[in-house]
């Protein structure tokens, strides 16, 4: 075993017993232990940590370090793409789209790639068939280089190449998920950030959340 593997292990165990720890004091309501396990293993735990327990609507406990604090803005990666899935669920509830729509019905040039029949379903669920990234550095500077959704989607299907017969291999990237976007905006007509915003994220308080990159750039899978 490494020492970075032991002290992941390490970090775990801390991490279970601390929340063990937390639910016994949450069922009695005193949250002092709480607090004297975050000082013990502040430097395990680190400094991007915020804790918050509500129940019934009301705020038990809150704890925030001056770093991070439950306004602070952070990217969560990949997970993006579970927000970009419920926003194009929503316009699928509206009506206004179907999941099994061939993507070309919304962006035509598709068919002129011969992609015409992939379809939304197949974008959700990373079956595309289309090449996906480059890894590493090469896939950072492959994304950068779009101003805008609608450069990134064309790039796809203009460039790329059909690995696999749409649906039958799931292939993670974050192809899918931008085309499912982009179709979003083209309905829309509008960007798929503010879509976001008002379908999704201001009815659920979610004031701070934004699908916009440091560069400006809308980005609905990372």
């Amino acid at each position: 075993m490494t020492v970075k593997t032991s002290f992941n292990c390490l970090k775990c165990s801390l991490l279970a017993l601390f929340l063990l720890f937390f639910q016994v004091n949450f069922a009695q309501g005193d949250f002092s232990g709480v607090e004297t396990i975050l000082k013990q293993y502040q430097k395990t735990f680190g400094k991007d940590l915020t804790i918050m327990v509500n129940k019934d609507g009301k705020n038990l406990y809150k704890h925030e370090t001056e770093e991070f604090k439950l306004k602070t803005a952070s990217s969560i990666g990949y997970s993006s793409t579970w927000l970009t899935a419920a926003v194009v669920m929503i316009y699928v509830d509206e009506g206004k789209i179907k999941l099994d729509d061939p993507v070309s019905k919304y962006l035509p040039f598709f068919e002129k790639y011969l992609k015409g029949y992939i379809t939304i379903r197949q974008c959700l669920s990373h079956t595309t068939g289309i090449q996906s990234d480059a890894s590493g550095l090469a896939s950072v500077v492959q994304k950068n280089k779009f101003a805008t959704l609608d450069e990134a989607v064309n790039a796809y299907v203009s460039k790329r190449q059909i690995e696999n017969n749409p649906g039958e291999v799931f292939k993670f990237s974050n192809i899918g998920p931008d085309i499912a976007a982009r179709v979003i905006e083209v309905v829309s007509k509008k960007t798929f950030d503010r879509v976001s915003a008002e379908k999704l994220f201001r009815p659920l308080g979610m004031r701070v959340t934004s699908f916009y990159t440091e560069k400006g750039m809308v980005n609905p899978s990372a």
